[in-house]
């Protein structure tokens, strides 16, 4: 990784940690500008069309969207999906985010690679969206 990888936030605030902390291009969704004609709104096949068009990274913790129907279908290739598994509270997510910044320190990209992160601060890296994942459409954040 470095200064010129850009990061794609998806309804979150991280973008000022990614920004602020460790001086890399950050945005959000609602920063694409006006969504496409015919929505009301940013939809996920759109955020994934703008993912491709602009090579971002992008940081999500709708797992159960992403790498099950727009990732796979829109995205043979991509700079990488990052998923915070566990649904938190501000200070959760930015200790999240941290530990993901912290381990792209060692790695040059994640080019068609899955983070998924965990609360503790643990992370899987996938081969995405060339794996098989145990439960591909679990979505671990899911409150029931």
């Amino acid at each position: 990784m470095d200064q010129n990888t850009k990061f794609q936030v998806d309804e979150c605030v991280l973008v000022p940690l990614i920004r602020e902390q460790f001086g890399m291009f950050a945005t959000r969704v609602p920063w694409l500008g006006t969504p496409p004609p015919g929505h009301d709104s940013w939809q996920d096949e759109d955020i994934t069309d703008k993912i491709r068009e602009g090579d971002y990274v992008f940081v999500t913790n709708n797992r159960r969207d992403f790498v099950n129907k727009h990732y796979p279908e829109r995205l043979d290739i991509h700079n990488g999906l990052i998923v915070l598994l566990e649904r938190s509270d501000l200070a959760g997510d930015i200790f999240m985010m941290r530990e993901v910044m912290d381990f792209l320190k060692y790695h040059d990209d994640i080019i068609n690679n899955l983070l998924e992160v965990t609360a503790d601060g643990s992370i899987k890296v996938y081969d995405w969206p060339d794996c098989t994942l145990q439960n591909p459409w679990g979505d671990p954040a899911r409150r029931k």
